[in-house]
């Protein structure tokens, strides 16, 4: 509340009795959150929901959905059309984010953290 102080007349204080509120507060914007699939620069798991051993840990600084797309060329794909005997055109489901990062250091040290911690059966070849 603002006290308005009126020079020539000592020691009264006069109040306003009518004070307004900022339109702001009455409409607040709530900011969306972005769908999983927009996410960038995260740690992500690929959880089988088929089959319930099957994991894979790894990170993107990309949008996730780039990579989900480059995924089911991978070893993800491979699972999916070596076990499941499916395209694996609807697997977004299987994913989900482990650590937000700020940048592609802090996503590898991380990536190594949650690979030592849930040792995940599906492994990235490299060559």
């Amino acid at each position: 509340m603002t006290r308005l102080v009126i020079p020539y007349i000592i020691g009264k204080n006069i109040k306003p009795v009518f004070s307004s509120k900022k339109i702001a507060d009455e409409f607040r914007i709530v900011e969306r959150k972005p769908p999983l699939v927009n996410q960038q620069c995260v740690v992500y798991k690929f959880k089988c929901d088929l089959c319930d051993v099957t994991d894979y840990v790894s990170y993107t600084c990309r949008h996730l959905h780039q990579r989900i797309d480059e995924d089911k060329g991978s070893v993800i794909g491979q699972h999916m059309k070596e076990s499941h005997g499916e395209d694996a055109v609807r697997i977004e489901s299987c994913f989900t984010i482990l650590k937000k990062c700020r940048g592609k250091f802090e996503c590898l040290l991380f990536e190594m953290l949650f690979i030592r911690d849930i040792k995940p059966s599906l492994l990235q070849s490299y060559s």
